[in-house]
């Protein structure tokens, strides 16, 4: 399973987003920063932007990232240590 990082810069009221948010927790994703998510998955950051893109709306930015190597962040909201 590879880690990835979720980035979303959504424009609808967050109530909006109940599919996105049944998403991420099917995914036991980590919220880490506001409109960021860590998450393990064996899917490609390709199919899994497909996946969560068809659950935003056209205008809001998506990103996904597979984190391998090196990375490193400071003071997050969680530190995904369960991942």
């Amino acid at each position: 399973m590879m880690l990835f990082l979720f980035i979303a810069d959504l424009h609808r009221p967050a109530g909006t987003y109940a599919a996105l948010w049944d998403a991420l927790q099917e995914h036991a994703a980590v919220q880490v920063l506001d409109g960021g998510w860590i998450f393990r998955s064996p899917r490609t950051a390709v199919q899994l932007l497909d996946e969560l893109r068809e659950l935003t709306d056209a205008a809001d930015r998506l990103m996904v990232v597979h984190l391998r190597d090196t990375f490193a962040w400071a003071n997050l909201m969680d530190d995904g240590a369960s991942l």
